[in-house]
């Protein structure tokens, strides 16, 4: 919290990058092009169709069965051609035919307006590409080539329905990414960013010049199309440069979550899921054409690591801390963390954190009127509920109750949207204070 001490890691230096290159199927016309991904066997191989169909809650698990229409398949599908030997460590992955039997078709979701801040805010790198060995992946395939070309990595598909990524690695993986680039393509087709902690399962989200939207991802067995919207304001027009970001944060945050943005436009849409990576220590680029030829150059492109929730936790305490399930009775939670002390002076510290001010509020009064108390002077000596400030400026506010075993200490960080909970067992006010001072502002 606010007293938390600063999170310090050493940045290495960023290893190594990878392109990916291959063709895909075109399932129906633009604007509604397939995503392929290169896999061991032809059979195994994936295509989803992106149309657009009426918004619901999203899912991991589409549903349905997509019929192509007009399909047509690249020449060279099956053997990549004249490779060159990447730069910068990078590997150049052979293509496969995809199967010739499409699997479902795209689940919509939700798009909002509000960009949420997943808490990435260490700086790993800043790449305009003026050093052609900076870290991403370049090379030649069937698919295509990616390169640096001019200051800008630049993606040049050989064929209608081609697609590429390349990315650049980092040697710390961390809960929370947030990765951003400058897009610029040159026709129709899906771009988009990546985050992984390995090559065999990247995760992502892309968007068209149609403005459709998904989020994906990417493995052994093909790509999986999780949830997909089209809406006015995501159209990613060609010859024009589209500021785009992806925020990742992995599982052990309380739950595995992406959020594509367009963060001059203020647009945001969002992803949510029981399962997913634990953390990332690589962030890509996804070029994908709908018409050909096809480029697209990416520039400027940044990435910040974070601890998420942990990171709100003092440094001393962490790890003696888990995951944990949000209470199902606390509309909002995002995420939640349990920690048994063994340092400091009470026995547990819980923290649990919020998608709005009034999510948080909402719980931290059903605690206010669940223990409720009269105010005292002051938590260290005794039952208290007054609001606290930092620096002089309001922060929240603190309750500080008897329960039916010890006592407790609850408060909010309006900052953090985080509401956390000091348990004492043997009833000591005062060391339950001296805890909070630790955990939380003073």
């Amino acid at each position: 919290m606010g007293r938390a001490v600063a999170i310090s890691v050493v940045v290495a230096s960023l290893l190594m990058g990878c392109v990916s290159l291959g063709p895909s199927q075109t399932l129906s016309p633009t604007p509604a092009p397939s995503f392929a991904i290169s896999t061991p066997a032809p059979s195994s191989s994936a295509l989803a169709t992106l149309a657009p169909t009426a918004p619901q809650a999203p899912t991991a698990t589409p549903s349905g069965a997509a019929t192509p229409t007009g399909a047509a398949t690249p020449t060279g599908a099956a053997t990549p051609t004249g490779v060159a030997t990447p730069t910068a460590a990078a590997t150049v992955s052979p293509t496969v035919a995809p199967s010739e039997t499409p699997p479902p078709p795209l689940t919509p979701g939700p798009s909002i307006a509000v960009i949420e801040d997943f808490g990435a805010d260490e700086p790993l790198f800043a790449d305009d590409f003026s050093d052609p060995a900076s870290g991403f992946g370049v090379g030649t395939t069937a698919g295509g080539t990616v390169a640096y070309v001019n200051g800008a990595l630049q993606f040049d598909t050989g064929a209608q329905g081609a697609w590429m990524w390349s990315r650049r690695t980092h040697s710390v993986a961390w809960p929370v990414l947030h990765v951003e680039a400058a897009m610029t393509p040159s026709a129709n087709g899906y771009v988009g960013l990546l985050c992984a902690n390995n090559d065999d399962e990247l995760w992502g989200a892309v968007a068209n010049s149609a403005g459709l939207w998904a989020f994906v991802s990417l493995d052994s067995e093909g790509v999986s199309v999780l949830t997909s919207n089209q809406e006015a304001g995501w159209e990613i027009a060609p010859g024009t440069t589209t500021r785009m970001a992806l925020d990742c944060a992995g599982a052990e945050t309380g739950a595995f979550r992406m959020q594509l943005s367009l963060p001059d436009i203020g647009l945001a849409a969002t992803y949510e899921a029981v399962d997913g990576a634990d953390g990332f220590d690589r962030a890509g680029v996804y070029a994908e054409s709908s018409a050909h030829p096809f480029s697209l150059r990416v520039d400027d492109v940044s990435a910040y690591g974070g601890e998420g929730l942990l990171g709100h936790v003092p440094v001393d305490w962490r790890e003696s801390c888990l995951s944990t399930t949000p209470s199902a009775g606390e509309t909002g939670a995002r995420a939640a963390v349990s920690c048994q002390l063994s340092t400091g002076r009470s026995e547990v510290a819980d923290f649990v954190q919020f998608d709005t001010q009034e999510s948080m509020d909402a719980a931290y009064q059903a605690r206010v009127d669940n223990w409720a108390v009269e105010p005292t002077d002051s938590c260290e000596t005794g039952p208290n509920e007054a609001s606290y400030t930092i620096d002089g400026s309001p922060a929240g506010r603190i309750l500080c109750a008897p329960q039916t075993v010890g006592i407790r200490f609850d408060w909010t960080h309006d900052a953090l949207l985080i509401l956390s909970t000091l348990t004492n067992v043997d009833g000591s006010y005062s060391d339950a204070y001296q805890d909070w001072l630790i955990a939380g502002p003073e």
